[in-house]
């Protein structure tokens, strides 16, 4: 058994196993095959017993009809007899004929010739006895009933006798057949009611085989999991209680040492394979302490091109030569951040100080920016839209620049380089300069710088101005970046700067209309005396006129 493999003891086990399921299963199925075909018949046999109570049913209905008739004093009520009888018989001749066809039907599980017998005698009894006698009393009653209604007629006593004599001897022939017929349906009823009953008994039976059968099954698999149970416990899991010791202390992080186990085929291979990684791993640990202790010196070969952990650790090692070579640069980094931060303090500081006069924050910001960039020139524009139709960027601050080409300058929107910047709203940054784009003036003559950088002044969507700088050296992305971050700030100075001389313009033209107005009102008051004035001589002299007129014509 020691040479089998987990997947043969497995196989052998699942393998008699299932074959003992089959052979329940199949039991199980002849079993409820044969529960299912007695449900069936016994469903045919109360059909049979339902037809039966109906026929007895529809003759009580019979019997108390003929009490009706014989207490009857209303000749209406005859002709309802009359067809609730042949409605009766219609009903009982139907039933009949449906018991039949089902007695028929169940020939193959009883012997229904006795039960046939009896209903084919009650029937004929019914229709040759009952149905004419019950016919016969009614028409007899009615004729009684119609003499006794018209009792002022002179009838005979003895045909009214007569009458009473009939109803009484048809009355009694009819409970004598009604006895018989009785008798024989109850027979009937018994006969079926003892098939009934055979039947659930037999259908018990099968209850009780298929629970023997589920109790052997239960029994016989216990003891084949026993069984399976005791040799996997041996071959399997003891040794796999062995390896999850093993697999525990190396989660646990420790490295084990090798594992041997006295087990089966599979587990022998799966030993093998944990003895290789606990190898590896030893490999793996003391190149990972020549790493921490700085030997990049150290070897190292991984297990194969997939093995994760072996890549890693080169990549380990590789990551930390370069880590070292980067730390350089991260330093410049920083000191280059500290650099920025600090501008962006100075500029926040200059921009404060300066934010009452344009002229002068346009001069300070870019000699402070051209210095603070170790740039060598550098011109500041800014939005002119005083005049719709004229709109332009006019050089208002210029460090080192050639007056004679900057000093007047204006731009339009989209015109060179510092227009386009200004209409396409982004930074532009050249290190091939043409030849007559600009020079820089140092102390051996002039030169072409290195480096333009021509960043926008934007306040959300609207360009404001253009920052340009010129170096014989070229800006790094981080120091592009802090020209952006103080040209923000920038922007918004000029902007509030802007806000305000135009508020002081207009505060000086409103004090200017108001002064006007004032005097307009002043002339207007001088003006509304000298015309009141006017009124009253003027009524006087029509007073003195209207005088003389009188004394002229007295």
């Amino acid at each position: 058994m020691k040479k089998l493999s987990l997947h043969n003891i497995l196989f052998i086990g699942f393998g008699v196993i299932l074959l003992f399921v089959l052979i329940y299963v199949v039991r199980e199925i002849v079993f409820l095959n044969g529960i299912i075909n007695s449900d069936e018949e016994i469903q045919s046999i109360v059909q049979e017993q339902k037809m039966v109570n109906k026929m007895i049913s529809v003759y009580d209905s019979e019997m108390n009809l003929v009490k009706n008739v014989v207490v009857s004093e209303d000749k209406k009520e005859f002709p309802n007899f009359l067809k609730e009888h042949t409605d009766n018989a219609n009903t009982f001749i139907k039933y009949k004929e449906e018991l039949r066809l089902l007695f028929s039907a169940n020939n193959k599980i009883f012997d229904n010739t006795e039960a046939v017998k009896l209903t084919e005698d009650f029937f004929g009894i019914y229709k040759k006895e009952a149905d004419p006698l019950i016919k016969s009393l009614i028409k007899e009653k009615e004729k009684l009933t119609v003499i006794e209604l018209n009792s002022y007629q002179t009838t005979k006593q003895e045909y009214i006798n007569a009458l009473f004599g009939n109803i009484n001897e048809i009355e009694n022939q009819i409970k004598e057949s009604s006895e018989i017929i009785t008798d024989n349906l109850h027979s009937l009823l018994k006969i079926i009611e003892k098939n009934y009953s055979d039947l659930n008994e037999q259908k018990n039976e099968l209850f009780r085989a298929a629970q023997i059968n589920v109790f052997v099954f239960l029994i016989v698999i216990i003891l084949l999991l026993a069984l399976i149970f005791a040799y996997t416990s041996k071959y399997i899991f003891k040794p796999l209680a062995g390896i999850q010791e093993f697999i525990n202390l190396l989660t646990g992080g420790e490295i084990p040492d090798e594992l041997h186990l006295n087990s089966g085929k599979d587990l022998i291979i799966m030993t093998s394979g944990l003895n290789k990684i606990i190898t590896d791993l030893k490999n793996a640990v003391n190149f990972s302490e020549a790493l921490s202790a700085g030997n990049f010196s150290s070897s190292f070969r991984p297990v194969s091109e997939n093995d994760s952990l072996g890549n890693t650790l080169l990549k380990l090692k590789e990551s930390l030569i370069k880590s070292q070579e980067e730390e350089s640069v991260r330093k410049q980094e920083e000191l280059q951040r500290q650099k920025t931060n600090e501008g962006l303090t100075m500029f926040a500081e200059i921009l404060r100080r300066h934010s009452e006069n344009i002229q002068d924050l346009a001069d300070t910001v870019i000699s402070s920016l051209v210095n603070f960039m170790d740039a060598n020139q550098g011109a500041l524009f800014f939005l002119n839209d005083e005049n719709p139709e004229n709109i332009f960027y006019e050089l208002i601050g210029a460090y080192a620049y050639n007056r004679k080409k900057y000093l007047t300058k204006e731009v339009k929107l989209g015109e060179g380089l510092v227009g386009a910047v200004a209409l396409e709203k982004y930074t532009v940054y050249m290190t091939d300069i043409p030849e007559d784009y600009i020079e820089i003036e140092s102390g051996t003559g002039t030169a072409n710088p290195r480096s333009v950088l021509i960043v926008p002044l934007k306040i959300e969507d609207q360009v404001l101005g253009v920052i340009e700088l010129a170096s014989f050296n070229e800006f790094k992305k981080e120091e592009i970046a802090t020209v952006e971050k103080i040209a923000e700030s920038i922007a918004s100075s000029l902007s509030n700067a802007k806000i305000n001389m135009k508020t002081s313009k207009l505060n000086e033209q409103f004090s200017e209309r108001v002064k006007l107005l004032q005097q307009t009102e002043k002339e207007l008051e001088e003006s509304l005396v000298k015309i009141k004035e006017l009124t009253r001589k003027n009524s006087q002299l029509e007073r003195e006129n209207k005088r003389l007129k009188k004394v002229i014509e007295s």
